[in-house]
């Protein structure tokens, strides 16, 4: 995210599109460097980001370098600046001093090569699935860990309540990834 950007993220919780139209962004997706890598780039327009395989995946072009206010950051996406929070240490506390955005090039799909990732969808693709199921709202769900589970009463629970706001062909995203993370 650009500066502009993340600024609308976390103030308004959205961002507006370059044709005007505007979408929800609760949390800004941001890449964090620290002192040594923002010197390392000087005055470079470009940065490339390479795969745990040494591939060249994407591309950020028209690079700026931004100061990151960790407390501003925690405090806005977080609603609190009580440090401890799992999110909080890794994303923010221990990341760089500095964001860096641009203009993303994509030059291939992440693969995960884990017999999932054809489930991974990328945002045109997900639209696509939508329009093919006549969806005429979309809810997503991350649960992290098994506290994070209420949504899943989402199905059992509100049906009626969307049929009387006149919603009958919901969508609902659920990603769960609690299970992955390493132990020890």
């Amino acid at each position: 995210m650009r500066q502009t950007e993340y600024l609308q993220a976390l103030h308004f919780n959205f961002l507006r599109l370059h044709e005007g139209s505007t979408v929800n962004m609760s949390v800004p997706i941001v890449l964090a460097i620290d002192d040594l890598q923002k010197e390392s780039l000087g005055h470079s327009s470009a940065v490339s980001l390479v795969g745990p395989n040494g591939n060249l995946v994407p591309i950020l072009r028209d690079i700026e370098i931004y100061k990151h206010n960790k407390e501003e950051r925690i405090a806005r996406t977080c609603g609190t600046i009580a440090l401890g929070l799992a999110y909080v240490e890794e994303a923010i506390v221990h990341a760089g001093n500095s964001l860096i955005g641009g203009d993303l090039e994509v030059l291939e799909p992440i693969k995960y090569n884990d017999g999932l990732d054809h489930y991974c969808l990328s945002l045109a693709e997900l639209r696509m699935e939508f329009q093919r199921r006549k969806a005429d709202a979309v809810f997503a769900f991350q649960l992290r860990n098994p506290v994070h589970q209420w949504p899943c009463t989402f199905n059992d629970r509100y049906p009626e309540m969307l049929a009387r706001d006149g919603i009958q062909e919901p969508s609902v995203i659920v990603t769960s990834s609690w299970w992955l993370h390493e132990s020890g």
